[in-house]
């Protein structure tokens, strides 16, 4: 029985050994608290995250092509009218009538726009009457708040070169007055970015082509960050 005691307390004191043993390799390893997973402490390390966001002007022809391809005044009518929006006369036989351009800002910046005709030639369409020539206009087609300012007056009254939504026959008045502000803050909002430049043609039986070896009208759109 005596022996038995022994080992008995023998296993006893061993296992105390053991604890006090893991206590001591607890503590060295920064107290019991250090193994709880609590943020804040003891010492403590923080991590940065960066971002830079770029300013970035882009102003873009989502559609840049209006082709009316070929066509002419049918027999017995007097004239044919035709628009990028939608315009199409009786008198006009075998034209396609295309979507106008569309001018989207397409960056992350609000925008001047500028315009100017570099060589207005009185008229790319001639004919004995006069009355041949083309027209232009500018839409805001979301009704909203894509442009603001400028010297096209938005929604109505008088702008210094015009109205809004309404065509504005080409005259050596336009070719005159260089890079016109049509915007002076074009909207980068998405859903509110988007202007619509519109032609409208007028022709008639007896209309051709102005005289010149390439001849053409050469629009130029300018964009400066706001």
């Amino acid at each position: 029985m005596t022996s038995e005691r022994v080992i008995i307390g023998i296993l006893v004191t061993i296992l105390v050994i053991s604890m006090l043993g893991s206590i001591t390799v607890i503590s060295i390893f920064g107290g019991f608290d250090a193994l709880t997973g609590a943020w804040g402490v003891g010492d403590t390390t923080y991590g940065a995250v960066n971002l830079t966001i770029e300013t970035n002007l882009v102003i873009n022809f989502t559609d840049d092509t209006a082709n009316f391809n070929t066509g002419y005044v049918r027999a017995g009518e007097s004239s044919c009218t035709m628009g990028t929006d939608g315009t199409n006369t009786s008198g006009c036989y075998g034209f396609t009538i295309p979507n106008g351009l569309m001018l989207e800002n397409i960056g992350n910046m609000h925008a001047s726009i500028k315009i100017s005709n570099t060589n207005y030639t009185s008229s790319l369409l001639y004919d004995s009457t006069g009355l041949s020539g083309y027209a232009w206009k500018f839409e805001n087609l979301s009704n909203d708040a894509t442009c603001i300012g400028g010297n096209f007056t938005p929604g109505g009254g008088s702008g210094m070169y015009g109205v809004w939504g309404q065509y504005q026959n080409i005259t050596a008045t336009y070719s005159s007055a260089e890079n016109w502000t049509i915007c002076d803050l074009f909207n980068k909002t998405d859903g509110s970015d988007k202007i619509n430049l519109s032609f409208k043609l007028h022709i008639t039986p007896t209309t051709r082509a102005a005289s010149g070896v390439g001849l053409s009208d050469t629009w130029t759109v300018v964009a400066q960050a706001i």
